[in-house]
């Protein structure tokens, strides 16, 4: 065997070295990437469970679609989104049902910059994602209309159903 020969081989050899350390760590990128997707579902998950956000659910549910009917608290939305003095009541009803929003504004994000999936989440949140988004829209768009952005644009990756856009 030739010098040439041998010098050819280990060259070859250490290239398909470098190509299986390639490909191995591809599929290690690959893998992190579903770990870190479902420790980021995990999280949404833990959130939804959480007592202080079940009651900021159930607020949404029970009590902020008959606040919405009353112009005087969406004027005091408005209010509130223009960092204007409002009551004390009016802001814990903001801020609780900012609490829900803003859950959906991180997910929203998430979805956005790739950290999970937006398919995988739409299979697990979408039908919450429709309910929250009717009742959350008119103070949202209150907000919006008011200066803020709040989740308007960071909801719109995730949701295929809403029909918001801003002025």
């Amino acid at each position: 065997m030739s010098l040439e020969l041998v010098n050819t081989l280990a060259t070859l050899g250490t290239f398909l070295v470098i190509a299986a350390t390639a490909i191995a760590a591809v599929v290690q990128l690959r893998h992190t990437r579903s770990s870190n997707q479902i420790v980021a579902m995990n999280e949404l998950i833990e959130v939804q469970h959480s007592p202080e956000y079940k009651a900021a659910r159930n607020f949404c549910h029970t009590e902020l679609p008959d606040l919405l009917k009353d112009p005087a608290f969406r004027s005091q939305i408005v209010a509130y989104a223009k960092k204007e003095r409002v009551s004390t009541e009016i802001e814990n009803q903001v801020t609780t049902t900012m609490m829900v929003a803003d859950y959906y504004e991180n997910m929203g994000m998430l979805v956005k910059r790739g950290f999970i999936d937006r398919e995988t989440t739409l299979d697990l949140f979408s039908y919450l994602i429709k309910a929250e988004w009717e009742r959350l829209a008119p103070v949202i768009e209150a907000a919006v209309l008011a200066g803020g952005t709040w989740i308007a644009l960071a909801i719109q990756p995730v949701n295929p159903i809403v029909q918001f856009s801003l002025p």
